[in-house]
């Protein structure tokens, strides 16, 4: 599937062809439920991530699906939910820390402000160690939104609820 925004905001159709984001900024998933969560847009990396663990795979329809828990990796909630989704692609990815894993690659739709894009692809990663749920890479943002590295919050401002998936 192509990225593309399936809902433009009316609002936004006078405003520049990129619409300006800073490095943090309120996210949905709608298929990971409905609560916003803080991703860190990082245009350092080529590709998304998604603090996801407990990793269970299978076989639908002749098509690999990953099922896997994600909760706030911070620890502030015990709660945590598992999700399912089929598997675009499996690939080794160099972690910051230099370590080389392989990671479950699927597609979702994202919502970013006030527009939804679909054909989003995230890597899936236990992030507990990190402080953001869900980075965005280059790949999910390019050709649609250009990062203001000195602000946050552009968008929406946040709430603390933001930081879960539940």
């Amino acid at each position: 599937m192509d990225r593309q925004i399936l809902h433009i905001d009316p609002a936004n159709r006078s405003r520049p062809l990129f619409q300006i984001i800073g490095w943090q900024e309120r996210v949905q998933l709608p298929s990971f439920g409905s609560q916003p969560l803080v991703a860190k847009i990082d245009t350092g990396a080529s590709m998304s991530c998604l603090h996801a663990y407990d990793f269970r795979r299978r076989w639908h329809d002749d098509q690999m699906r990953v099922s896997f828990r994600t909760n706030h990796p911070a620890g502030w909630t015990n709660s945590s939910r598992r999700f399912s989704a089929r598997v675009i692609d499996l690939i080794a990815v160099r972690s910051s820390n230099g370590k080389l894993e392989r990671r479950y690659v699927i597609e979702t739709q994202m919502k970013l402000g006030s527009n939804i894009l679909q054909g989003i692809r995230l890597t899936l990663s236990d992030r507990s160690a990190m402080q953001f749920p869900l980075l965005l890479g280059r790949d999910a943002i390019s050709g649609f939104y250009a990062v203001d590295s000195g602000r946050t919050f552009v968008l929406e401002s946040p709430s603390r609820d933001d930081f879960y998936l539940t």
